[in-house]
């Protein structure tokens, strides 16, 4: 009889063995009596369930191959190796779990592996994405179609818990060849098909779109999903997007922005078949300044053209007419177009009743300066605003408000004082107070005021008689009427430069 140390030492040998995945060392207990049924006296773990904790495939291999090892050893927890086994996840979890019960195993009760409130064991391995063992036990008969207390269903628990495509893409196709109903909802609200379509592969999309489709059916789908298949030109679009009750379950905002990325090719189709969805999208739909990023796409007007173009014509000119508020933001914030892209723009959408207010041309004087864009603008008609923004501009003032003189801008009671930018108007005006202003705010060092002179130059008064003239001759109230009127005068563009303030004087 051997000794109580002998056979201490005899375990922490064996445990060694299992722990440094050491095979040779465990077939040399081999003639030893029951030497495979040793466990930690401190867990209770038999050496398979010590080799799954620490995950040596080669030591669990030879363990398995054993005839007559102990597969339903309890450990203190009153777990077995299979339970164990279960709680993991990865390869080699799927393979000793998927070993152990071909081998004969007991199946542990779901409520030793799961903390899941009403998952059973396929649920289980299907969220451990345990390929080998989903598979198992589909062919054991596990219900495919069980539902959990929040009537999760296995294919809907393989699509939410799926991260490898490859492995999805495996087990999709085994929930439904053994009769997953793909017909049931996620939790999330959507159908299954919905649900590949935004988080899927392709090959999974295909599937569910064959087992949920078929020439007589018609299937409610948000119109999300549509505008999803459609920028992916999934070849499934065609004939979803005519057999589809389309829903909007979700902010406008969700479906604005892909109506004008996707090509024109299914844009048109969702027109043909979805048009009564597109109106109320843009009837609905609510700006921010962070979500416009669809105005930046190259392809924005290239779809709001095809639009206009059809028989949401009115709905898209009413969509137009809508977004003209938020024009300032837009402006401001599309720093990475070029000033000639945005005239085509401006051009392109005014000629559909886009309006204009005192707020835009801050947004075209800050972005551009006196340019193109800030022309055009003058020549629109300008919405009065409550907002002064466009005061925070010197010039600009003197540009969009043409009855606006120096002496008025620099009085102590003008809404504009104490005036900004003054700096602007030096190369435009002589004026005692405005030096004195600029002195005194440090706009410019002493030298300037050296160069420049202290009484206005002829060119200066002459340029205000006439405007002052020309103001009141023609009761001219507006910068449209003022830029009309001088664009059609006989003059050469020389002196209109200099009345329009778009020559400097100094």
């Amino acid at each position: 009889m051997s000794s109580p140390t002998s056979k201490v030492n005899k375990s922490a040998a064996l445990i060694a063995a299992v722990v440094q995945n050491d095979v040779d060392s465990l077939k040399y207990f081999s003639n030893c009596t029951d030497w495979y049924k040793i466990d930690n006296p401190e867990d209770g773990n038999s050496l398979l369930q010590i080799g799954i904790i620490y995950q040596k495939k080669e030591v669990c291999d030879y363990l398995l191959s054993l005839p007559d090892f102990p597969l339903d050893h309890e450990n203190n927890d009153h777990l077995t190796a299979l339970g164990l086994a279960l709680r993991g996840k990865g390869e080699f979890c799927d393979h000793i779990s998927y070993e152990l019960i071909k081998r004969g195993a007991s199946l542990p009760s779901v409520d030793t592996v799961s903390f899941r409130d009403g998952f059973t064991l396929l649920h289980h391995a299907l969220e451990k994405s345990l390929v080998k063992v989903s598979k198992l036990l589909m062919e054991l008969g596990y219900d495919v179609n069980a539902l959990t207390s929040k009537q999760l269903s296995p294919l809907c628990c393989c699509l939410d818990a799926c991260y490898i495509d490859e492995i999805e893409e495996e087990l999709v196709a085994a929930l439904l060849y053994y009769g997953a109903d793909p017909t049931i909802g996620t939790i999330y609200g959507c159908s299954t098909f919905e649900f590949a379509v935004k988080f899927s592969s392709f090959s999974v999309e295909e599937s569910l779109f064959y087992y949920t489709f078929d020439q007589y059916t018609w299937v409610d789908i948000d119109f999300e999903v549509l505008l999803t298949l459609a920028n992916k030109r999934s070849p499934f679009f065609h004939e979803t997007v005519q057999r589809t009750n389309v829903i909007l379950g979700n902010s406008p905002m969700t479906y604005y922005h892909p109506l004008f990325l996707i090509d024109v090719e299914y844009l048109d189709l969702l027109i043909k078949n979805c048009g009564d969805a597109i109106a109320q999208v843009f009837a609905e739909v609510k700006f921010t300044v962070y979500e416009m990023s669809s105005f930046y796409e190259p392809t924005f007007l290239r779809n709001l053209d095809f639009l206009l173009g059809s028989d949401l014509r009115h709905d898209t000119i009413n969509f137009i007419v809508m977004f003209s508020h938020i024009f300032y933001s837009y402006f401001l914030v599309a720093v990475k177009h070029g000033e000639s892209m945005i005239v085509e723009n401006v051009y392109y959408l005014l000629s559909y009743g886009l309006r204009l207010n005192e707020s835009h041309l801050e947004a075209f004087y800050k972005q551009y300066g006196y340019g193109e864009l800030l022309k055009i603008a003058l020549h629109m008609d300008i919405e009065k605003t409550d907002s002064k923004q466009y005061s925070n501009n010197s010039l600009l003032v003197f540009l969009y408000d043409v009855n606006m003189t120096l002496e008025k801008y620099l009085q102590d009671s003008s809404p504009y004082y104490p005036p900004q930018n003054l700096y602007e108007l030096l190369p435009y005006f002589v004026h005692s107070k405005l030096h004195l202003l600029c002195q005194h705010e440090g706009i410019v060092n002493a030298d300037v005021w050296l160069s420049r002179p202290t009484v206005p130059l002829l060119l200066e008064l002459a340029r205000n008689v006439f405007r002052s003239y020309f103001i009141e001759t023609f009761n001219i109230r507006s910068a449209k009427q003022f830029y009309t009127l001088i664009n059609v005068l006989p003059i050469s563009p020389v002196h209109k430069k200099i009345i329009t303030y778009e020559t400097e004087l100094y």
